[in-house]
């Protein structure tokens, strides 16, 4: 992954980024020409080559210019049959250059190098966010059964437990439990009770079973079954709060790394073979801090290998390398749903 110039806003570990020229669209015969020269400097001064500019617009109520920004990544695909392609990542109004009735930049309006930061971040996130979201919707029913998730979720399979048991629990029950053990399990229940059907009713200092849960109990008749599925509905839908809240960062993995196969795949347009090892990579120097070692590449290849075993990706050999595609199911929905997936962010390949 390539680095970024000095004043590129956006992160290092976002994306791979190549600089591209910058090229402006016309302004129309009364725009000055030294105008368009400021601004392309102080387009290279302070946001870097891969923000474009746009036609001005007029804006009345100022007697002004505004000149919107857009920001321009690239995205390297690397398939396993040797051929790589580049993807153009458009992502609109990231920020405005303001330009007063006197033909001159206001610097005090125009968007900061920080702020123009941070609405790329903003934006790239959240098509990102949007990948997930989808994921996580589409795949529901497996969070709760892989076993590292189940792990460090255990408080909450332990409460489900006893709500089955006991049909109800003082509330002082489980602050005492999490108190004495240092567990998250009163927090567990919290979020059950937040969650958009109805699990737990706290009431009266008491913890009820709710409809919702209720009704998966007499559909399983087996409270770790029970578990498992609550389990995944809380990944599904709570995950930002189990990731922030109770500090389980590593099990965001499990939908992060198909994130990041699927999105090249959607950029690419092909359910594509990539190499294992590449696919690895590349998501760590995505989503992760720090720097990549070799046993980074033992955990993620033990996470791939439960996303294969619960049919979210798949993987086999081919001339003793291991090479990863997406779940065929899985990807077609993606592909039928990919304006909905990818929203307002435009995605071009690069002709070499």
């Amino acid at each position: 992954m390539s680095r970024m110039e000095h004043h590129n806003p956006t992160n290092k570990k976002l994306l791979e980024i190549k600089e591209i020229k910058l090229t402006f669209l016309d302004y129309g015969v009364q725009v000055n020409r030294g105008i368009k020269r400021d601004i392309t400097r102080h387009i290279a001064k302070y946001y870097g080559h891969n923000i474009r500019a746009r036609e001005r617009i007029y804006d009345s109520q100022y007697n002004r210019y505004a000149v919107p920004l857009d920001a321009i990544l690239l995205n390297e695909v690397r398939a396993y049959s040797g051929k790589t392609k580049f993807f153009q990542i458009s992502l609109k109004n990231v920020g405005s250059i303001i330009i007063t009735d006197e033909e001159k930049i206001d610097r005090s309006a125009t968007t900061s190098p920080a702020n123009l930061n941070s609405a790329i971040k903003q934006k790239f996130w959240a098509f990102r966010e949007d990948l997930s979201s989808f994921i996580l919707k589409e795949k529901q029913d497996i969070w709760g059964k892989i076993p590292r998730i189940a792990t460090f979720m255990n408080p909450l399979f332990v409460a489900i437990n006893r709500l089955v048991n006991y049909q109800e629990v003082p509330v002082s029950f489980w602050k005492q439990l999490e108190e004495e053990k240092e567990t998250k399990h009163w927090k567990y229940i919290q979020l059950l009770s937040q969650l958009s059907k109805s699990y737990v009713v706290i009431k009266d200092g008491k913890t009820f079973i709710g409809e919702e849960l209720e009704r998966l109990i007499e559909k399983y008749q087996d409270s770790s079954k029970v578990s498992e599925v609550v389990a995944g509905i809380i990944y599904a839908e709570r995950l930002q709060d189990l990731v922030h809240d109770f500090q389980l960062r590593s099990i965001a993995n499990y939908v992060y790394l198909p994130r990041t196969y699927y999105s090249d795949a959607l950029d690419y347009g092909e359910n594509i073979r990539v190499p294992e090892k590449h696919l690895l990579r590349k998501h760590f120097l995505n989503n992760s801090r720090g720097t990549y070692q070799e046993k980074h590449m033992i955990y993620l290849e033990n996470t791939l290998s439960e996303l294969v075993n619960r049919k979210c990706l798949e993987k086999e050999e081919k001339n003793k390398k291991k090479v990863v595609f997406g779940e065929e199911d899985l990807w077609q929905r993606l592909y039928n749903h990919r304006e909905q997936v990818l929203g307002q962010v435009e995605v071009a390949e690069v002709i070499s």
